[in-house]
């Protein structure tokens, strides 16, 4: 029996090293940071996985992409020949400057570099709506109803200014191959480029639609 408990004392037990959650955690980020190149910083935490991972454990699927909020990751790694998986979830935030109201923006109101300032802001609360992440994305918007000062500017908040404005007088033009036709409308609606809009003959009353094609320009195709 004493000969046997030395043998067994004399064996090396051999383990891969397991991963550490700060491992897990460093892979987790380096693949949100493929996601969002332009974060300025991002955390992981609650990093979770089943049973004992090893060290060489590679990240093989994660989801949703791009990975913000909980996720929900599977590793892979081969022992003895053979491709063992865990399963596991964490949570991202992804922080990046975000647009924000500086000043009261009212409705039809140009926003600019005096009305608007960013912010280093998370952004999965953000995400229904959406956000901007930069001035020149709203150099050519308007804010569509009054906005608050410093609120986050959604995208639903702004639009392009319309080109041609209700009861106002366009020019209706058509065009083939033949001839060039035009004449002065009374607009019965709002819009612009690429919008479809009511004008109205102001002698004979006739309503047609048009297409805008520029300010105070209409076509019809």
């Amino acid at each position: 029996m004493m000969g046997f408990l030395l043998l067994l004392a004399s064996v090396t037990v051999w383990a891969a090293p397991s991963t550490s959650s700060g491992h897990l955690e460093q892979m987790i980020r380096s693949a949100a940071r493929r996601d969002w190149p332009q974060a300025t910083r991002i955390e992981v935490s609650q990093v979770t996985s089943q049973g004992v991972v090893p060290a060489d454990a590679t990240l093989i699927q994660m989801n949703p992409r791009p990975l913000l909020g909980a996720i929900n990751f599977q590793l892979a790694w081969i022992a003895q020949g053979v491709q063992k998986k865990s399963y596991g979830s964490a949570v991202v935030k992804v922080f990046q400057p975000v647009l924000l109201s500086r000043l009261p923006i009212n409705p039809g109101e140009a926003l600019n570099e005096e009305n608007t300032t960013l912010q280093e802001q998370e952004i999965s609360k953000f995400m229904q709506n959406g956000y901007f992440s930069n001035e020149i994305e709203v150099s050519d918007q308007v804010a569509r109803a009054f906005i608050r000062p410093g609120t986050v500017i959604h995208r639903n908040q702004v639009e392009k200014p319309t080109e041609i404005k209700t009861g106002q007088m366009v020019e209706l033009v058509f065009e083939n191959r033949q001839m060039l036709i035009s004449a002065r409308m009374k607009a019965l609606d709002s819009g612009r480029t690429g919008q479809w809009i009511r004008l109205e003959n102001p002698t004979s009353k006739r309503i047609i639609r048009a297409k805008v094609s520029a300010s105070g320009r209409v076509a019809l195709h």
